[in-house]
């Protein structure tokens, strides 16, 4: 009798047995009534029954079910698949990590078990957990919800069989102490690992961890913090999420898959040392590869169009950056803190440089911007120290908040006629620019524009109507500074400091000036209308030591308008010009340049307030049109403007 019971358990045992391929152990588990051990591994049979031991069913009441039935799992796609039906279920693939030798596992005498579907079990036995069966696991919402988790610290080997089609979000999430383990999958077919979920593996000291041929999905956080030394996403995975292999001591990685993008912290913090970026990604997510402090290559294949935000942010070993022709964005500090870079292309498709790109690239001598470049932001290339020139394209029309700030090696720089916005500190602390050529279509310089540069004279065009606070400020070497007729406001302490400043005239177009423009300096000569009984004086001389008062010399202008005669058949077609030579003639000509301002006359007939020049617009009719100008001499560094003078010009349309 007791000979009959001891088969009769044994054969269950075995038919339990039967259903767990074994393969996935380096030793075949042989499960005896007396004393269990490992011996050499065959080829196991296929499921031969489907029904659980009892123990199990009772222990997986509290287990969540399955995301899908095994009714469904059977009939998932696998259209892609090149075989089909047993044919594929005899490829299988294993993976090995950590010590992964002969362990002793003994489901009966399992300290815990339970079921997480129709043919999916799973059971602790000492310091092993072990999964197998057929089916897809749970998507846990959370790593407390996962059925062993009370069991993680203890568990130190990890066995999964294959059969098992997904791995489930926060599975196998912070078992700390895993020592080694396998984990085999059937490559095609049915019953094929697809995917990895969330947070599935983070946490979990795995090492090398290469990736199955059927893996179609990787989900978010699945790796992150996993000690992960290498890998290759198959080419069968479509889809990694966010995090997925962040903070990890990787140090290569091969794209070997339908990925078209890269997603957000995907390497973040790694210790990668080059990465080539294969032409079928489009795209590089935020912080992508941000903080891999051992990158010193990177290479951006031809199908990138978009290098996110912070993609390489403070890769200080990056020395060198190859980006494909097709690149269009760059976000904001994507190669921000990669003090080792020393040179950069920015691709033909690139329109804006944005902010903080650059920021702090202190080994970069050689930048090369695109022709149809529009806008460098706030920042851009903030404390580039190595940076001695920098040639600005001819299609930019903003220069951002400090874009060039502490480039102390900046020398020169020329700021072309296409940029109307000059950001505040653009140039500051640049103690090396020496000159700098501001366009007539800059309308305002703002504040602390070029404070601390070693500029030695600066002229402001015209069409400047302010200068910011602290513009000029600490500009020790400034020693000539030409502020030109229609600047109407100077701002508080906008030359402070210029220590080397001793000459500094006042135009007659200014209409408010803030306190202590000059403050700082010393024995500076001030040239203003009414000398010390400007209204302007006691704002002048705040803070500046020893100042001197001189009333720039008179400016006489004498001038008489002309008349001139226009064809109406050439009207009639399109705009006519007149220049200002045939328009007005100077007895007194005046000290300076001049500015004109229509006063009245027909709006089809216009002055062109630099040169004096008139336009007629087209289709105005036949006809004497009588117009009236007014003439302002500006005067220069010791002059004053002239007083206003109102001449007529006829206009003869015939």
């Amino acid at each position: 009798m007791k000979i009959k019971r001891l088969l009769a358990f044994l054969i269950s045992v075995a038919m339990i047995v039967g259903m767990v391929p074994t393969f996935v152990f380096a030793k075949e588990i042989d499960f005896e009534a007396e004393e269990p051990e490992t011996t050499e591994s065959s080829e196991p049979a296929e499921e031969d029954k489907e029904e659980p031991a009892k123990k199990e069913e009772e222990k997986s009441g509290d287990e969540e079910e399955p995301a899908d039935s095994e009714d469904e799992d059977d009939e998932d796609d696998d259209s892609d698949d090149e075989t089909s039906g047993d044919e594929q279920e005899d490829e299988k693939e294993e993976i090995a990590f950590g010590d992964a030798g002969n362990v002793t596992v003994d489901p009966k005498n399992a300290t815990a078990s339970g079921k997480l579907g129709k043919k999916l079990y799973w059971y602790v036995s000492g310091s092993t957990l072990t999964v197998y069966g057929t089916g897809k696991m749970p998507n846990w919402k959370s790593e407390t919800a996962v059925p062993w988790h009370s069991y993680r610290s203890s568990i130190q080997y990890l066995y999964v069989y294959a059969g098992v089609k997904s791995i489930g979000n926060f599975a196998f999430k912070d078992i700390t102490n895993l020592r080694g383990g396998r984990i085999t999958a059937y490559v095609n077919g049915k019953k094929a690992l697809k995917s990895i979920g969330s947070y599935a593996f983070a946490g979990t000291p795995v090492g090398r961890f290469p990736y199955f041929k059927s893996i179609k999905s990787i989900g978010a956080h699945a790796f992150d913090n996993s000690t992960l030394t290498s890998l290759t996403i198959p080419k069968s995975c479509k889809s990694v999420g966010v995090y997925a292999f962040a903070n990890n001591p990787l140090t290569k990685v091969s794209f070997n898959s339908k990925l078209k993008s890269i997603p957000n912290y995907c390497f973040y913090n790694c210790g990668l040392t080059a990465v080539s970026i294969p032409k079928k990604i489009k795209s590089i997510g935020q912080y992508a590869f941000a903080y891999n402090l051992d990158m010193k290559a990177v290479t951006i294949g031809k199908g990138v169009k978009t290098i996110g935000t912070g993609a390489f942010y403070y890769d200080y070993s990056l020395t060198k950056v190859t980006m494909g022709k097709n690149v269009k964005t760059i976000g904001a500090s994507a190669f921000y803190g990669c003090s080792a870079l020393k040179a950069i292309t920015i691709p033909a498709k690139v329109k804006t440089i944005a902010a903080n790109t650059f920021q702090g690239c202190k080994s970069m001598t050689t930048v090369k911007l695109p022709s149809k470049l529009t806008s460098i932001a706030d920042m851009a290339f903030e404390g580039c120290t190595s940076l001695t020139s920098i040639a600005i394209p001819g299609k930019v029309k903003s220069i951002g908040w400090a874009a060039f700030g502490s480039c102390t090696s900046l020398t020169s720089v020329k700021i072309p006629g296409s940029v109307k916005n000059l950001g505040t500190y653009v140039f500051a602390y640049c103690k090396g620019l020496k000159t700098v050529t501001i366009p007539s279509s800059i309308t305002a310089i703002k504040e602390y524009t070029f404070q601390d540069t070693g500029l030695t004279s600066v002229v402001i065009p015209r069409s400047v109507k302010t200068i910011g606070e602290g513009a000029f400020s600490g500009c020790k070497s400034l020693s000539s500074v030409t502020l030109n007729y229609g600047l109407k406001e100077i701002g508080v302490s906008a030359f402070a400091s210029c220590t080397a400043l001793k000459t500094f005239t006042v135009p007659d177009s200014i209409e408010t000036v803030g306190s202590g423009p000059l403050s700082g300096c010393s024995g500076v000569i001030i040239y203003v209308k009414n000398g010390k009984n400007s209204k302007f004086w006691s704002q002048l001389t705040t803070g500046l030591s020893s100042p001197q008062a001189k009333t720039p010399a008179a400016n006489s202008l004498v001038v008489t308008g002309k008349t001139v005669t226009v064809k109406a058949k050439k009207v009639k077609k399109k705009a006519q010009t007149v220049s200002a030579s045939k328009l007005y003639s100077y007895s007194v000509p005046g000290t300076g340049f001049r500015v004109f301002r229509k006063v009245s006359g027909n709006s089809k007939i216009v002055v062109n307030a630099v040169n004096g020049n008139v336009t007629v617009k087209k289709k105005l009719k036949k006809g004497t049109y009588k117009v009236n100008v007014e003439i302002i001499a500006a005067g220069d560094a010791t002059t004053s403007s002239s007083d206003p003078q109102i001449v007529t010009i006829t206009i003869k349309v015939k």
